[in-house]
């Protein structure tokens, strides 16, 4: 005799609505597919199934799936982890000060096109590099470093430029006694260096990338970090005075000092200022410095900020370069080409 479930089973699949709605009902493959998204694959044949659907001897095309695009989460490699950390050790102590100032560098710019036309390449970078280490040497209650309960004044004025590269924290270039460099062997030096520096970072970046994992957590490696940034020598071999150039904007600020000051530069560009009472088109340059207020103060840094501006906008560095040595570096140049 059937049991109670076969016998009510059977008693349900007489109705002809049940049995229509049995034969309506999509097979459990074909119930996956749509959870996932997909058509159901014919199983006809396997060009049906490739190609798509047959009906008629016509093929009907498979609808294609759109996926739209996710998350993705990833995890920070070693030297990532390094770097995070360490901006995260200089962003406890902020700048406490940032001053901007206007410069009109038609002087420069002059001096640059006479040097091009002789066949010497010299940039702006260079320009304020030299600008500024003669600026640091006249203002000597400014060239100094603290750290902690000490104060270092070095013998000699060192600037660290900061070169791109691939991590976002710059590389810096280490310029030894700027002062007593001309232009064209500081010009020279910086290009010279560049791809060195650069080359020198990316090799840093795959050792903390293999060889991070020894210190695997963050408070020791910030731990270690501020042991670093808290002693003088370490703090000297980001010089005196760090310059960063950025030219596709027209004002660069740093909120991440790894020495007493920070000097940026934006894009060099023709705006409207006034000249005697009346408006007119200058090559100007925005320059902002921004620094540990224990070591300056405002009245300080206008003087610095002055006292650059003044070497940009006069022949002071012209007088580096006479015309007749801009000539025979030409000729020199061409005889060795010759």
């Amino acid at each position: 005799l059937p049991t109670m479930r076969e016998a009510g089973l059977g008693l349900w699949a007489l109705k002809p609505d049940n049995v229509l709605r049995l034969l309506a009902r999509p097979s459990r493959a074909a119930r996956a597919h749509q959870l996932r998204g997909r058509p159901p694959q014919s199983t006809t044949s396997s060009g049906s199934r490739r190609s798509g659907r047959r009906f008629n001897g016509i093929v009907k095309p498979r609808p294609t799936c759109y996926t739209p695009p996710m998350d993705q989460y990833e995890s920070l490699d070693y030297a990532d982890r390094w770097l995070a950390d360490s901006f995260r050790v200089l962003q406890e102590n902020p700048p406490g000060f940032a001053v901007w100032l206007e410069v009109e560098m038609t002087a420069v710019r002059a001096l640059m096109d006479r040097l091009r036309k002789s066949g010497l390449r010299v940039s702006y970078t260079a320009v304020l590099v030299r600008a500024a280490g003669l600026a640091l040497a006249r203002n000597p209650e400014l060239h100094q470093l603290l750290a902690g309960t000490r104060r270092l004044r070095p013998e000699r004025v060192d600037i660290g430029l900061s070169v791109a590269n691939e991590a976002a924290a710059a590389p810096v270039m280490q310029l030894h006694d700027v002062p007593g460099k001309p232009l064209l062997a500081l010009a020279a030096e910086i290009e010279r260096r560049a791809p060195e520096v650069r080359a020198e970072d990316t090799r840093t970046l795959a050792k903390l990338r293999r060889w991070g994992f020894i210190i695997p957590t963050g408070w020791l490696r910030r731990l270690i970090l501020r042991l670093l940034f808290s002693s003088l020598r370490f703090r000297k071999l980001f010089g005196s005075l760090q310059i960063t150039i950025l030219p596709s904007v027209d004002i660069v600020a740093s909120g991440v000092n790894g020495t007493t000051a920070v000097l940026a530069m934006g894009r060099v560009s023709e705006r409207v200022v006034a000249r005697s009472g009346r408006p007119a088109v200058r090559l100007m340059a925005t320059l902002c410095c921004t620094g540990d207020h224990k070591v300056w103060d405002g009245q300080r840094v206008g003087k610095l900020l002055g006292e650059i501006a003044r070497i940009l906008e006069t022949d002071e560095l012209a007088k580096e370069v006479p015309i007749h040595e801009a000539e025979a570096a030409t000729h020199v140049a061409l005889d060795s080409a010759g």
